[in-house]
């Protein structure tokens, strides 16, 4: 006779998702006629043993125009998997003119077990600048990330925390980063505009699909950041020109500091087009991006 035996399973339970609580966005221009913001690439898939999969999803937001028009809001509440490290909160504002997009690159924050609400002001001044707030909530804890997104250099994400002391600079090395530019703000304080001292290729992605190209390029520039500096990013257009017009003073530096990748000119480098989107330079013209196109890490500091 045989007897039964009992087996016992368990399952451990976790909280896979974030909340997306509310999106706002303060002081929107009269002649606006849409909001909409996006985050991407977010996780679309969790395995049984619990890790994240598909990492090519986004979600989107339309916001709706509250009282006097100012303010543009939507309360919907989203349960959405972890976004995938290094991804991009996109703000389109749409008037008669156009659509214009800034962008900003997160790092580790949009994580399960958090809520989350973001909010943007839009400030009119000499610079037009767009600053926000994504605040987790109770459920693990709270945390605060704060952002700055430029009209005049959109995707030029500047790292959170000012460093107090001297700035180097331009054409020298930082914190075994190349220094590309050191300008002098209005109240003293200096923006310094780092590359990173290091490049990588073959970068894995599905052709013609915008969200898996947003992953392999998140996944890269987080392989190239540098500890202790934060806000990395890919260079904008104006950038990545002026590294190649100066490749030969810059491939000095680097050599000279021990950097493993000189800029190659007639190859094509990843970069970051005015409306959010990646595209590629090449001296010998803009090319479709492939597998030998390089990817160098960009960061914008601030010196006190």
């Amino acid at each position: 006779m045989q007897l039964c035996q009992k087996n016992t399973l368990t399952l451990p339970l976790k909280r896979r998702v974030m909340l997306l609580q509310e999106v706002v966005i303060k002081d929107v221009p009269s002649d606006v006629t849409s909001v909409a913001v996006s985050i991407a690439p977010i996780y679309e898939g969790l395995r049984i043993d619990g890790n994240y999969s598909d990492a090519g999803g986004s979600h989107n937001v339309i916001l709706v125009k509250e009282g006097d028009g100012s303010v543009w809001r939507n309360t919907s509440e989203a349960y959405l998997l972890e976004a995938v490290p290094g991804a991009t909160i996109k703000v389109q504002l749409t008037d008669a003119e156009g659509t214009k997009s800034y962008s900003y690159s997160l790092a580790d924050e949009m994580q399960a077990n958090y809520k989350i609400r973001i909010e943007g002001t839009y400030v009119d001044h000499s610079g037009i600048s767009l600053t926000g707030i994504i605040s987790g909530d109770v459920w693990a804890g709270e945390r605060v990330i704060t952002f700055d997104m430029d009209d005049s250099k959109e995707g030029d994400n500047t790292s959170d925390t000012p460093i107090v002391g001297d700035a180097p600079e331009a054409g020298t090395m930082y914190n075994g980063c190349y220094v590309l530019s050191s300008e002098t703000l209005s109240d003293n304080s200096v923006k310094v505009v780092l590359m990173s001292a290091k490049h990588t290729y073959g970068l894995t992605f599905t052709e013609g699909d915008d969200n898996s190209v947003e992953t392999a390029v998140a996944t890269a520039i987080k392989e190239l950041a540098v500890d202790g500096i934060s806000g990395w990013r890919l260079p904008s257009c104006d950038e990545i020109v002026a590294v190649n017009d100066n490749y030969t003073k810059i491939n000095a530096v680097l050599k000279t500091a021990g950097g493993s990748n000189t800029i190659t000119p007639g190859l094509s480098y990843f970069y970051r087009k005015s409306d959010g989107g990646i595209s590629s330079y090449c001296a010998d013209g803009d090319v479709v991006f492939n597998k030998n196109t390089r990817l160098r890490a960009f960061a914008t500091v601030i010196f006190k």
